[in-house]
Parts: C-alpha cells; structure tokens; sequence
C-alpha cells in the first residue's frame, strides 16, 4: 500500500504535469494549433485533475472510515484527525516501535481520554496503534509546528516521559479533510487535552 508521503509525491508530479500541459495547450493556442491537438492536450488536463482529486479523496474518506470506527468502539475519547510530522517515524523509534511506512503527511487519529493519549493510523480493515500512553507517561502537551508533506503548520506536539516528541498536524474539521488546522485552533485542541490530562491527575 502506498504511503502518505508516496501518495502526495504522486499528487506534486500530476500537479506538475497539469501545469506543463495547461501551458502547452495555452502556447499552442497563440500558436494556432489545430483544434484536434489542442482538444487532447485540454483532456490530458483533465484527466490528470480527476486524478488529483481521486487520490485526495480516498486519503480522505480513509481517515474517516478509521475515524468512525474507533468512534463506535472507544465511545468516551475525543477524537481528532491529523498528519504525520516528519520526525514522527525516528521518535516513535526512539520509543522502542518501530513503524515501516510511517512517512511525513500520513493521515493519523489523535485520540484522549481519562486513560491517557493515543494515536492510530491505518485503514478501517487494520487499524494500527502507534501510540497509548497513560497520562503518566505524558509529560507535556504544547503548540509546535510540525511538517506534513507540505510547508510547516501549527501542531500538537506531546512529550513523553520516555523521551520521545509526537508531533502531529491537525486537521481543521475534527473528522479530517484537506486543510490543517489554523494556530488558534491547535491552541484549543492543546487545552482540551491538557484539560483531559488534569482531570485524569486529580482523580488520582
């Protein structure tokens, strides 16, 4: 299965290709191209921008198929949709897990409750765990800004005792999509799940 990283690479060299042939198509317009070549350079576009939007749309609906299900099963967590930093396969390594295929733009679910903070990736059919840690071993939950196969974005940034730093960009709607979330809103989810991490401490 191909990865968030490997995905979004396809998406850059499509996009890529839809310059260059909208460009062409453009030139060969001033150029009096026939009508003939001009029609196939116009479907080409086409065709390349009905790609585009199928491969978003699958990573989309894929995150939210996860997102449901462990909706149903984990009825008292809050759950939240995001992106894989850059850093995130190296420092769940440091942890002792060592995850193959985890790159930069995976769609994850960042999930927090009274039992602590997790975090899952894969599809509905397999769902992986990468992280469950008790509030014990969060040591802290701040804004950052991390790398998600784009240009850098605010992001929840956890630290564990055990050394590692989760870095995760969330999605602007809890239930994914396309656009990451803005740094007011980050600030938010962070107070929601330092509020989560002290209700859990001060039932002790």
């Amino acid at each position: 299965m191909r990865t968030g990283s490997a995905r979004w690479v396809g998406v850059a060299l499509m996009a890529v290709g839809v310059v260059a042939l909208s460009l062409n198509a453009w030139r060969g317009l001033a150029d009096g191209w026939n009508p003939g070549t001009l029609l196939v350079a116009l479907v080409l576009v086409a065709v390349i921008l009905g790609g585009v939007a199928l491969a978003m749309r699958w990573g989309i609906r894929r995150g939210r198929s996860r997102h449901e299900m462990l909706a149903a099963e984990l009825s008292d967590w809050t759950l939240h949709e995001g992106w894989a930093d850059a850093s995130l396969q190296a420092q769940l390594a440091r942890a002792g897990r060592w995850e193959r295929g985890l790159r930069s733009g995976t769609r994850l679910t960042i999930g927090w409750s009274s039992h602590g903070f997790a975090v899952w990736s894969g599809p509905r059919t397999s769902v992986n765990g990468l992280v469950a840690e008790p509030w014990s071993g969060i040591a802290s939950v701040t804004v950052g800004t991390g790398v998600a196969a784009s240009t850098p974005r605010p992001a929840l940034v956890v630290e564990t005792v055990a050394g590692a730093t989760l870095v995760v960009v969330p999605c602007a709607r809890p239930g994914g999509g396309l656009l990451p979330a803005p740094r007011e809103a980050v600030a938010e989810l962070v107070e929601h799940v330092r509020a989560a991490r002290d209700v859990a401490g001060a039932q002790r």
